[in-house]
């Protein structure tokens, strides 16, 4: 059994144990900090209780990344939780440009033995506080642990594995080769090229926040018209040439040059040419890897492939037989990727096709009723046969249901474990969700849940089932009015697809379709914006009791406000 943990942005941890992923969850859900980027202490000691385990129990340790950045963060945590505020916008910095300068050019810098040692100290430190005593600790590489989440968890036997984030271990991406567990790195792409870089500069030049809303930009680009490539400045920031992209001009002058296009263009335009170039240059790289080397199966990691988006130009115009994403393909997703690229290290392990992030904690009826007691005076609380038709009644007429059953989902996305749902196909339920709930920015759409069957005849084209909310998929235009609450301006949609085979969360669904002409829901995570997805029984109720609206199904029990 393999312990992975990750101790930078979005911290966390999880076990693995012949390629099979036991427990994995993140250290936000815990401290309610979101993105949380200290020591992932509570994520480490939960992992453990849930296969009763006991610190000695662990005799392999892995973790990822050893560049200059996260190593001199390590060292002295509190730059670290200094910086979080700040890139947060919850602190203001006079030193913005500054910060990104120092990033731009210690991010270059690849791992060595120093970082390596003090790394590999600090953490065996912060694991001793925590009881364990005789363990090995593994160094794992920041792309090769990407890499492996999305290889060992594909199902694919042979497949080519791509890793795009904005930076770790002096890279910004790699290609690798896979083949019968072996992952062969063929190229790498250096930080000063980039593309995730990019598109956090941007974020950052339009007042939000990196490493969190870059989704936000995808989303606001829908609001501009379209732009020709050869109209649109910002692809000469960069160029195609021998098999990578590569960055056409120093960082600081496109950092200029970006603040003067901005003041010459409105957001969504900005945006526009943002998303162009990003879907444009991404393409270019894997149109070239395909033909190369002749791969069909292409599995992905990294935090740009949680540009939905680009996910879907790629697998619209390209010829790719089969793909998948890792489902916490940020680097919240690392814990996983070093512990499987440990085990197959040490075992070698085959790919196997993950079918289900339900990987965090579940709790039992009596911890619910515990809950409920504390709250009955505002609460109330009943247990019911039938939590779906409940739900599906509530739905139907126009209310909203906070939904939260089993285990907690691992990754950014609610995926019918801690979510909110309302019908699909009314916009004002989707207004009231966002002005009483959410309060998101009015540009960002909510998401659907469906069942596949429906999913086939919705959508165009249907590549394949996605359980994890991963890609974008165009609804046909017969079909837009079923889904005005959850679809884009371009009539776009990250849908979660689900079998029909799930007892609770499929038979909800299909209560559904009797009703709303369409078995689908919206679907958008169980949280006041800002916050990390509700974990325990008690966040739960503490939600429902701020934001005063809806009713709950939470376990067998039903539960409203009185």
């Amino acid at each position: 059994m393999i312990l992975g943990i990750w101790d930078g942005h979005d911290s966390g941890a999880a076990l693995v144990e012949n390629g099979r992923i036991l427990v994995a969850v993140n250290e936000e859900r815990f401290t309610r900090r979101k993105l949380e980027v200290l020591f992932p202490k509570n994520s480490i000691l939960f992992c453990l209780k849930n296969q009763d385990l006991k610190p000695n129990d662990i005799m392999d340790v892995a973790y990822s990344s050893s560049d200059f950045n996260l190593t001199l963060t390590r060292a002295f945590p509190s730059i670290k939780d200094n910086y979080y505020y700040i890139r947060r916008r919850i602190t203001e910095s006079s030193f913005e440009n500054t910060n990104r300068n120092i990033l731009n050019l210690t991010g270059r810098l690849k791992s060595n033995r120093l970082f390596q040692s003090v790394s590999n100290k600090v953490i065996a430190k912060e694991l001793r506080k925590l009881g364990f005593k005789d363990f090995d600790l593994h160094l794992v590489d920041h792309h090769k642990a990407h890499a492996a989440s999305a290889y060992l968890t594909s199902g694919m036997k042979e497949a080519l594995a791509v890793t795009m984030d904005g930076l770790g271990d002096g890279l910004s991406a790699t290609v690798n080769f896979c083949k019968d567990g072996n992952i062969n790195t063929v190229q790498e792409i250096k930080t000063k090229d980039s593309l995730g870089l990019f598109y956090q500069e941007v974020t950052s030049l339009l007042g939000m926040r990196i490493l969190e809303d870059e989704g936000k930009v995808m989303c606001l680009a829908d609001y501009s018209k379209n732009i020709r490539l050869e109209k649109n400045p910002m692809m000469n920031f960069f160029k195609f040439k021998e098999g990578k992209v590569k960055s056409a001009i120093s960082l600081n002058k496109r950092f200029i040059m970006l603040k003067q296009i901005l003041a010459n263009t409105n957001r969504e335009t900005f945006c526009r040419m943002a998303q162009d170039t990003l879907e444009h240059y991404t393409k270019v790289m894997f149109q070239e890897l395909i033909t190369e080397s002749g791969f069909k199966n292409v599995c992905m990691a990294g935090g740009i492939f949680s540009n939905i988006k680009n996910n879907m130009n790629l697998i619209t115009n390209l010829d790719i037989k089969n793909w998948f994403i890792f489902p916490h393909m940020g680097d919240g997703g690392l814990a996983v990727g070093a512990a499987l690229f440990i085990d197959n290290y040490k075992n070698s392990i085959k790919p196997h096709q993950l079918n289900s992030v339900s990987l965090g904690p579940e709790y039992s009826e009596e911890e619910i009723l515990n809950s409920l007691t504390e709250h009955k005076d505002k609460l109330r609380g009943y247990k019911t046969q039938d939590t779906p038709g409940y739900a599906a009644e509530k739905i139907v007429n126009s209310e909203v249901i906070y939904w939260f059953s089993g285990r907690m989902e691992y990754g950014p996305r609610a995926l019918g474990n801690r979510s909110i749902l309302a019908a699909p196909d009314k916009k004002e339920i989707r207004n009231k969700i966002n002005q009483i709930i959410k309060r998101r920015d009015w540009f960002q759409p909510f998401c659907p849940t469906i069942l596949e069957n429906e999913a086939r005849i919705m959508f165009e084209p249907f590549s394949r089932s996605d359980p994890f909310m991963t890609m974008g998929y165009k609804i046909k235009e017969s079909k837009r009015s079923l889904f005005d609450a959850v679809q884009s301006m371009d009539g776009s949609c990250r849908p979660q697809i689900v079998s029909e085979n799930d007892k609770v969360y499929g038979n909800l669904l299909k209560k559904l379709k009797k009703d709303l002409g369409i078995a689908a829901v919206l679907n958008t995570s169980f949280n006041i914006h800002g916050e990390p997805l509700v974990m325990s029984p008690d966040d739960a109720l503490q939600t429902l009791l701020r934001t005063k609206k809806g009713s709950m199904v939470i376990g067998d029990f039903v539960v409203e406000l009185r």
